[in-house]
């Protein structure tokens, strides 16, 4: 079956039905509050790249992974 993208998720085609594969609004509806007040807080300081809540990410998720540092990027390409 081809795949297509509908909506806000990856579904497959059978017939006229839709199977979604993912659904990340109702996934992380739980967080929107905290997300937004996030959100908020650097657009409200403008900074953003290398701020407080960058360091605090990289902190956190280094303690998460029992890593001693963690250097965040802004995707796989800027990784390698």
């Amino acid at each position: 079956m081809p795949v297509k993208y509908y909506g806000d998720a990856l579904s497959m085609t059978a017939k006229d039905n839709f199977v979604h594969l993912t659904n990340p609004g109702k996934e992380n509806s739980s967080y929107l509050d905290d997300l937004q007040k996030i959100l908020n807080n650097v657009l409200q300081q403008g900074q953003y790249i290398l701020g407080q809540q960058v360091k605090s990410f990289e902190k956190n998720f280094a303690n998460y992974c029992r890593a001693k540092h963690c250097v965040s990027t802004a995707n796989g390409t800027d990784a390698i």
